[in-house]
């Protein structure tokens, strides 16, 4: 393991889905803004105390539907 001092990940984390696209013709399921609010949706049951494992459930579930719209 490099012992020497390294940036902290957090300033060099992004999402790209550049290399998916170009190289796999990968196109996303989900807009921004869709994916965005179901991650805001899923914070806030957690911060109010929600069943999370079922929070997720029902995210998974309402994703698949929409893909199985879309194809």
């Amino acid at each position: 393991m490099d012992a020497a001092e390294q940036p902290h990940e957090a300033r060099l984390l992004k999402l790209d889905i550049s290399k998916a696209k170009a190289r796999l013709k990968w196109v996303p399921n989900w807009s921004l803004n869709k994916a965005l609010e179901s991650i805001v949706d899923w914070h806030l049951a957690w911060i109010a105390g929600e069943d999370m494992k079922q929070i997720t459930i029902n995210q998974i579930k309402r994703y698949e539907l929409n893909v199985r719209k879309i194809r």
